[in-house]
């Protein structure tokens, strides 16, 4: 669209010209006027004074201990690195200290990098995770929504609280052992109850309102949590006489539940029901099982998927802690968008051997296809699924049918053919047509080429009638999509400004001599952004005030909202932390290049302009000489030798 907008004024009127291009300017204006609004409103910002509270309760070492056992050893706690592998610990956390550091990968951060590193949380997500650890009530600036704050607080305590009672519920009474019964039948034992907090919705309405009631939990958050509903005029359970399963966000707080119908005197309704989206639970954006799996998801950058919840908690406590479910067959955007983000290269689909199941394959495999993600099909027979072979034949009989799951592409062919005579020609033409106008709309050109070619290969026919050569990138295609809204307004200068800012927040604070190289070979005036000069600035301000610049910290630091929105791009950029060091100087060089390049083009244009007398023509001499001897002495590789 651009393209088209330039060559369009080439060939207009000088004065149409001049007006056309400030339509285009205030064009452009509304649109990133609009883009600022939607990242306010999908970002909370809060307020310095909440953070300030936030930041003296944090604990670093109780932070990661939950994640990675710790031992104390004088002053410092040590533990085996959780971003690499290694047998002896390196991995270094001082008592009170704000930052973590390990001296085998180089890895360091404060608690929301590590949360962000290790669980793949976004700035916000950290902030919220670690104020609700620590008991803080986090505030919104001025324009927020401080009341859905509070009623999402309350809503997780009535939820866990809910939670509670099911569980105590089922253990504890004798409606209770009658569901334990049932349960024990599907091969569900005590261990697995306990630790999943099964639990049961009584069959009388009025047990589990009361009791909520006399929790001091109102009608009003009961029903926002999602566990009443309004029937006429009487407030009724959500769920009744039904198994209930805790449904808990990646961070392990309940957000609602999954309830299954049971036994004989089984109520009318699907067999499955799952809350009605509330404040704290959209289905789509919700996987099953995640809070139990989420962190060797990160590290082996895989996933086995499957249907039902059931089916996800038997293989977690099988051991298979990289399964999550689609809470029935609804796998959707949002939930690809949630396992890319976590890293995942390779998934195994693992659903029903029905048609419904193997229908759902098909989609939900196109979907990961289509990011580029490697697909395994498990193989089920008709009547078999996930649940039934692990109580059949054991956790050995599914590992072996992960071992033996087909290629998408093979699937594809096997679902597609089974109504299909290979031996017509018009019917086999039809079900490769098919295969292929799915394989090119695949948004990988290499995928897609090698895909097609492998089809050919597959149905034994020559390559180039399955089109098996390399998609055409068009220009339409790199304008459109090198021009997105969220990324146009950022120059190759932003980029490399905002790597540099990045590789400081990362270096350790006891790297002092690297910390003071960097700043001593930067100016101000070497940022071309003015949001990064700004931050550069601040960052320095505090360095040498001996402050810390700290994640939390710096977030405290900021009290404009573009500086804070600003400062939340910056932390959601993704580096190699391995290359702190080396990737600090690289940034610096280049940048210091850069600035050099500008200058110089500047004097040199400043020289060409008419009617320059002779003292104006020597300071500009001058100033040459003098910046081509602050960056041509400049040994930056006597400086970085000097670091190391």
């Amino acid at each position: 669209m651009w393209v088209t907008w330039r060559i369009i004024l080439t060939n207009v009127h000088s004065k149409k010209k001049f007006y056309f291009k400030l339509f285009l300017i205030l064009f452009s204006r509304h649109w990133l006027i609009i883009l600022s609004f939607s990242i306010l409103q999908s970002m909370t910002l809060f307020t310095q004074e909440s953070l300030d509270r936030l930041k003296e309760k944090v604990d670093l070492v109780d932070i990661i201990a939950a994640h990675v056992p710790m031992k104390q050893r004088g002053v410092s706690w040590k533990g085996l690195c959780p971003f690499h592998s290694e047998k002896t610990p390196s991995f270094t956390v001082q008592k009170g200290a704000q930052h973590y550091h390990c001296f085998g990968c180089g890895a360091h951060g404060d608690a929301i990098e590590f949360l962000k590193s290790h669980l793949s949380m976004s700035f916000q997500e950290a902030v919220e995770m670690l104020a609700d650890r620590n008991g803080v009530i986090l505030q919104t600036e001025e324009g927020g929504d401080d009341s859905k704050r509070f009623i999402k607080k309350d809503v997780l305590s009535a939820l866990d609280e809910a939670s509670a009672f099911f569980h105590a519920f089922l253990l504890h009474t004798d409606e209770g052992q009658r569901a334990l019964a049932y349960l024990y039948e599907r091969g569900m034992d005590l261990d697995f109850i306990i630790r999943f907090q099964v639990g049961i919705a009584p069959l009388q309405r009025g047990v589990f309102i009361s009791f909520m009631l006399a929790k001091k939990f109102s009608i009003e958050i009961l029903t926002a949590a999602g566990l009443i509903k309004n029937s006429g005029r009487d407030n009724i359970p959500f769920f009744i006489n039904r198994i209930t399963f805790p449904i808990q966000n990646s961070m392990g707080r309940v957000i609602g539940f999954s309830a299954r119908v049971y036994g004989k005197g089984k109520e009318f309704g699907p067999k499955y029901m799952n809350t009605s989206e509330t404040v704290v639970f959209r289905k789509s954006e919700v996987l099953f099982g995640m809070s139990f799996c989420k962190r060797r998801i990160v590290k082996e950058k895989k996933v086995v998927l499957v249907e039902g919840q059931i089916d996800a908690l038997r293989l977690i406590q099988e051991g298979l802690n990289i399964c999550v479910a689609t809470q029935g067959t609804a796998f959707a955007k949002e939930h690809l968008a949630l396992l890319l983000k976590l890293g995942v290269e390779q998934v195994y689909l693992a659903f029903d051997g029905d048609e419904a199941g193997q229908k759902a394959a098909v989609g939900v495999g196109d979907m990961f296809q289509y990011e580029g993600v490697e697909v395994k099909v498990l193989p089920f027979s008709e009547a078999e699924d996930p649940d039934q072979v692990l109580l059949s034949q054991g956790i050995e009989a599914f590992v072996k049918k992960m071992e033996s799951s087909k290629d998408y592409l093979y699937f594809l062919v096997d679902y597609y053919r089974r109504d299909v005579d290979m031996s017509s020609p018009s019917q086999k033409n039809r079900m490769i047509q098919k295969i292929v106008s799915k394989v090119r709309r695949w948004q990988h050109p290499l995928l897609v080429h090698e895909t097609l070619r492998k089809l050919a290969r597959v149905t034994r026919v020559p390559e180039k009638l399955v089109g098996a050569k390399p998609k055409t990138i068009e220009k339409d295609f790199i304008v459109k999509t090198s021009m997105r809204l969220s990324q146009k307004n950022e120059s190759k200068e932003e980029v490399l400004e905002i790597d540099l800012l990045r590789w400081i927040l990362l270096m350790p604070e006891g790297d002092k001599e690297v910390l003071d190289s960097i700043f001593n070979s930067i100016e101000e005036d070497y940022f071309f952004s003015k949001n990064c000069q700004t931050l550069f600035k601040k960052i320095k301000a505090r360095y040498e005030n001996s402050e810390s610049i700290d994640l939390l910290s710096l977030s405290i630091f900021f009290t404009r909202l573009e500086e804070k929105v600003f400062f939340t791009k910056i932390m959601e950029k993704k580096i190699n932390t391995e290359r702190a060091y080396d990737g600090a100087f690289e940034t610096v060089k280049k940048m210091r290049e850069k600035y050099f390049y500008f200058e110089k083009e500047k004097i040199h244009e400043a020289m060409k302009e008419e009617g320059l007398d002779q003292e104006k023509v020597l300071n500009l001499a001058q100033r040459y000489d003098a910046l081509t001897r602050q960056f041509t002495n400049f040994d930056w590789e006597k400086q970085k030798t000097d670091q190391e």
